[in-house]
């Protein structure tokens, strides 16, 4: 009895091929996804791909990435290594599933042992950095080659990382700029920007701006931001190449709307001094506001600065001492110099000597004259009691920052550079 069923189903799958292929055949019009759905359902491997690229682009049908990852993983299950990259890299970037790092480095593995190239040079890089699986440096370098041997560009980058930074082989710079610029010229765009980077501060090979400039123009016509950010900046400063305000201005500009915060802040630099483009604070505000929302200090002193004078936004000294307070939490030392003596005269705050003698001290710490020379004659003015308590608070913070960045912690006592 028990054989009816399997003998039913096996007819029901032959008649649903025949009339498939009838349907190929006649050209009646089917959408491509419900053609796909049917070999999908059948066990072709390469229909379930198809589906898991069209459910995944929303190409004749809604986009659903869940959907998507499931046609991805009947395929990736058969032994299909296309699918096996697929699912490594759902699972690495968290896409139609839940982020999962070792499960992305199992699918590469089972790829990679296929000799399917790029995961060999995905799981080459989990391995050299312990993401998702145990850290082994001698297999990183085995997929890597077998990936390099395939023309895998990522994977000669990270040989150049490994190189430069020691990682199972001895450190040789020399050695990891060759690596970085093969896959540069490759037309790797993020060895691109590696590849400058070594130019401008002669890692591996002796130091030329323009050659790094050379480069970042090259990954900057591919769109990476990063490199439209330096480009700009070299056309502004003139470093490795004429200052051009003009260009400066549109390659900052392209950086800035793909979101890169450092573009954003300088492009707010240009409207507020009018470089290559007219003098606008609106626009300046909004430019700078756009990158302290994404937690750059510079930007978020800038922001207060033009809250503290009303350039491009209404005046309003609250809210510039919020944003001076951001940015000096972070270490930035004329918003710790603005706070401070905006604490001292209760300027959009509360006043509060205490408070001011401890951010004047940071500042002064970070190189801000303007702060030793105050601190002076607010020392001579406070009690012992509110100076100990300022140091307390200026201890606690360094001690803060010292934690989330690793750096060493100068000692309570420590005093602040007087000024000549």
């Amino acid at each position: 009895m028990r054989g009816a069923p399997v003998g039913k189903e096996n007819r029901l799958r032959r008649s649903i091929a025949f009339l498939l292929g009838g349907l190929s055949l006649l050209s009646v019009g089917c959408r491509e996804i419900d053609v796909a759905r049917i070999k999908g359902y059948l066990g072709s491997a390469d229909a379930q791909i198809r589906l898991g690229y069209l459910y995944g682009t929303g190409e004749g049908v809604e986009r659903d990435d869940a959907a998507s990852s499931k046609w991805y993983r009947r395929a990736a299950e058969q032994g299909h290594p296309g699918a096996q990259v697929s699912m490594g890299n759902r699972y690495l970037q968290g896409i139609g599933v839940e982020r999962d790092t070792p499960t992305a480095a199992s699918w590469f593995q089972r790829a990679a042992d296929q000799g399917e190239p790029e995961a060999q040079a995905r799981l080459g890089m989990m391995l050299a950095g312990g993401l998702g699986i145990e850290r082994n440096d001698a297999e990183a370098l085995r997929y890597l080659r077998l990936a390099v041997d395939q023309g895998r560009a990522d994977a000669m980058l990270t040989f150049g990382y490994m190189y430069s930074s020691g990682h199972g082989v001895e450190a040789d710079d020399k050695a990891g700029f060759e690596w970085v610029r093969k896959a540069a010229e490759a037309g790797y765009p993020a060895a691109q920007v590696i590849l400058a980077r070594h130019y401008a501060v002669g890692k591996g090979v002796g130091k030329d701006a323009a050659e790094s400039v050379r480069w970042y123009r090259k990954a900057a016509e591919q769109g990476v931001a990063a490199a439209e950010y330096r480009l700009g900046l070299a056309y502004s400063t003139g470093v490795g190449i004429e200052k051009n305000p003009a260009a400066a201005l549109e390659w900052l500009s392209k950086a800035a709307e793909q979101g890169d915060a450092f573009a954003q802040q300088d492009l707010g630099r240009l409207y507020t001094e009018g470089t290559g483009v007219a003098v606008d604070f609106t626009r300046a505000a909004e430019w700078y506001r756009r990158a302290a929302d994404q937690g750059l200090p510079a930007a978020q002193y800038n922001v207060g600065y033009g809250y503290g004078f009303g350039l491009g936004v209404a005046k309003d000294e609250a809210e510039a001492a919020r944003w001076f307070e951001r940015a000096a939490a972070a270490g930035h030392g004329m918003a710790q110099e603005s706070l401070g003596l905006a604490y001292l005269v209760g300027r959009g705050v509360t006043k509060d000597e205490t408070r001011a003698l401890m951010w004047l001290e940071l500042a002064a710490e970070s190189g801000r004259k303007d702060s030793a020379a105050a601190l002076v004659d607010l020392r001579k003015a406070l009690d012992e009691s509110k100076q100990v308590e300022a140091r307390q608070l200026a201890q606690a913070w360094r001690e803060s920052r010292a934690a989330r960045s690793g750096a060493a912690v100068a000692p309570a006592d420590a005093t602040p550079p007087m000024p000549e």
